[in-house]
């Protein structure tokens, strides 16, 4: 069995009108007003054909809008369901967005999403600020044994856009103020895992 474990698709008539949504998510226009590439399920579908591969994870991306969050999660989770779950469905969340960022985030556990993500720190503006904005959200995980797909960052090499501040100091942090919580550090965690020689990172881990 083969799994893509990171990827990320946005509904045709966002993908074919990108002007128009950029407008309504600085995320989006972040990440795609170079001309940046990104796949329907139904391209996504037809490439893991190609490719053998049998299922693929399909996320949000950290988008700064509540509503288009929230027609990006419909999209996911409406995929999942037509896909015949070869499409697994991890919603997008929007700390945020206070109350109404966690009302969406139980309707989504409600239709079938399988976690929260990828959430991205420093354009949601949560970087730097303490953790317990996330409580309800990692509460919820808890409970369903769900992950948390958290953008991670270099903390070397050059700036690009999307890149932000989620460096492994910020990670180790995150980890330590929910130990119980299972996490995906995407990205390869920005490199935390070449500091697991170091016991206190190795327990972490």
């Amino acid at each position: 069995m083969i799994v893509d474990s990171h990827t990320h698709i946005l509904p045709p008539d966002v993908v074919s009108d990108m002007p128009k949504f950029m407008s309504r998510d600085k995320t989006l226009c972040n990440l795609f007003r170079n001309g940046s590439r990104v796949s329907t399920a139904e391209t996504l579908l037809n490439s893991m054909n190609q490719n053998k591969i049998d299922y693929s994870i399909v996320m949000g991306m950290g988008w700064s809008d509540y509503s288009f969050n929230q027609y990006v999660n419909e999209y996911l989770i409406e995929s999942q369901v037509n896909s015949g779950g070869r499409l697994v469905a991890i919603t997008g969340i929007t700390p945020q967005h206070g109350d109404i960022g966690i009302y969406e985030a139980e309707r989504c556990i409600a239709s079938g999403s399988h976690g929260f993500g990828e959430v991205h720190l420093s354009e949601q503006r949560m970087a730097g600020k303490p953790f317990d904005f996330l409580k309800p959200y990692m509460s919820m995980l808890l409970t369903e044994e769900f992950p948390l797909v958290v953008h991670s960052s270099e903390p070397v090499g050059h700036l690009y856009k999307g890149k932000g501040q989620t460096n492994p100091q910020e990670l180790e942090k995150l980890v330590q103020f929910f130990p119980n919580n299972k996490m995906v550090l995407a990205h390869w965690g920005g490199g935390v895992l070449f500091y697991e020689m170091m016991k206190e990172m190795k327990e972490l881990m």
